[in-house]
């Protein structure tokens, strides 16, 4: 990068030389692939898909940073938002596509570089190169790096591959046009879509063991059978226990991505009509709420109130940004700035409690410790140290933080920077269970199952289900599922099984 900075004449003609010979391999392997005779396995498919795939890659527009700005405070700063805002969504957004349930093949013409990859890809696909089938069947049905969408063509494609390597996402693929019969590509068959769907689900394809479990869970297109379903069902829940557990101390951080496009107006039925908004799952906010307030509005209030001192809006700003949402990505580095302004106001570098702070600053600030101390455990937007960790948890601890007991409990089961004590981590756990701290009630509950205590275990799972903690539900599902303690319930275990499966969005 020097020499190209100091020397730019030489870093040009090296920049033409390696094209120069990039070229010329190019053409001497299209030659001999043009006089090869399509044997499957002569090593050339592989080459050609990389360098049909470099050419897509070139074709896809970056829209990083486009799609969500971060709002600023200030005027200027609220000025360039709107006007980023304003730019993406009048020129940026393209119109509808009313055409992608043709059953016709759109008569769009193709770009020269789009041609040219399409050329490559079905050049390696005839000599049976499996990414190539897959990523023309992907192109044809997505409409893909801007190729005429051809459900037909992707139907053949992903049957061709699935046919010939088993590949259990084009196995998937075919599943769902035989159960849709999408566009008219192929004629609806249940049947089929059943054996493709059960086949790719013995492959291992998530989708397909969540569709096969819930046809039948519910007899679509083959009798109701609880116990297949609780089978499928239990292999997607296990693979999304498995995540959950996986990463940092305390398992990874679920954001539930997935949403029904419904919900947003209130849910099937409109507004208080559907389950989504009605019951327990209906706005209780009054007129001087926020409720029904954008994401957008509330930050922006928070931020004013956090400025004027309010050191519970500066909390929840610090929490918002932690636990991040459908609308708002995470940002470890804005939540620990929020968290620490709450904590210095209560404690100094030394760790001495700062006299004279505003009413319920204890609370507040015990609970940014907690968040804190587990952003250290977790090494979350920082630099892993157990011995901070120990530090923000013991502090919030002096005032009784639920979260913060369950960390130190965790840090005690685990033995992460403490020596290993699970008679410690069981009190811990006991004084966050006895404030509703879910967590806690779920590892709680995993010890007294593991001293042979059922019932008391049940008991705390169920009450962490209550906020619906995905490893209570799975426990309570195998609890079910294998009968211990209590008669097996197939129908419960599969319910709980399902719930785990949905949550997990393995």
């Amino acid at each position: 990068q020097q020499r190209e900075a100091v020397y730019p004449e030489d870093a040009a003609n090296e920049h033409t030389r390696r094209e120069s010979q990039d070229h010329g391999l190019r053409t001497a392997l299209h030659k001999e692939w043009e006089g090869s005779d399509g044997s499957e396995g002569d090593g050339k498919g592989a080459l050609v898909f990389q360098e049909a795939l470099a050419i897509l890659r070139n074709l896809e527009p970056s829209r990083k940073g486009l799609v969500r700005f971060d709002k600023s405070s200030g005027i200027f700063g609220t000025t360039i938002y709107y006007a980023k805002e304003a730019f993406f969504l009048l020129f940026m957004n393209g119109p509808p596509d009313h055409d992608s349930l043709n059953p016709q093949p759109l008569q769009r013409k193709m770009s020269k570089p789009l041609a040219k990859a399409v050329k490559l890809l079905e050049g390696a696909a005839r000599h049976n190169d499996s990414d190539a089938m897959f990523l023309l069947a992907e192109m044809n049905f997505y409409g893909n790096f801007t190729h005429p969408r051809n459900y037909k063509e992707a139907f053949r494609r992903y049957h061709d591959l699935s046919q010939l390597t088993g590949n259990s996402s084009a196995q998937h693929m075919v599943g769902f046009m035989y159960a849709t019969g999408i566009a008219g590509a192929v004629e609806r068959d249940q049947a089929k879509a059943l054996l493709y769907h059960s086949f790719a689900a013995l492959g291992g394809n998530t989708r397909s063991e969540m569709i096969v479990a819930f046809r039948h869970h519910s007899g679509i297109g083959t009798p109701r059978n609880c116990d297949e379903a609780a089978l499928h069902y239990k292999k997607v829940a296990d693979k999304a226990i498995a995540h959950s557990r996986s990463g940092p101390p305390g398992g990874m951080a679920l954001q539930r991505d997935a949403y029904r496009l419904a919900d947003e107006e209130g849910g099937v039925y409109g507004e208080g009509a559907s389950v989504s908004s009605a019951g327990v799952n209906a706005n209780k906010g009054g007129p001087n709420s926020d409720t029904h307030a954008s994401l957008d509005d509330v930050l922006e209030y928070l931020d004013l109130m956090s400025r004027k001192g309010d050191l519970k809006a500066t909390f929840s700003l610090g929490r918002l940004h932690y636990e991040g949402s459908r609308a708002l990505n995470r940002n470890l580095k804005k939540a620990k700035a929020y968290f620490m302004i709450v904590a210095k106001k209560y404690w100094a570098r030394d760790g001495r409690v700062i006299a004279g702070g505003p009413s319920g600053i204890e609370k507040i600030a015990s609970k940014a410790a907690g968040y804190l101390g587990r952003m250290f455990l977790r090494a979350e937007g920082t630099e892993q140290s157990f011995e901070k960790a120990l530090t923000w948890f013991r502090r919030g601890m002096a005032n009784g933080d639920a979260l913060c007991q369950y960390e130190m409990g965790l840090m005690y089961l685990k033995g992460y920077g403490v020596p290993k004590d699970a008679l410690k981590a069981t009190d811990y756990f006991k004084a966050a269970a006895d404030q509703d701290f879910a967590s806690a009630q779920v590892n709680l509950g995993i010890l007294f199952l593991d001293q042979g205590d059922v019932q008391t275990a049940m008991r705390y799972f169920e009450l962490a289900a209550r906020h619906g903690h995905i490893e209570a539900f799975y426990y309570l599902a195998e609890i079910s599922n294998q009968g211990v303690g209590r008669d097996r319930s197939c129908g419960v275990a599969t319910a709980y099984y399902k719930i785990v499966a949905e949550k997990g969005e393995a």
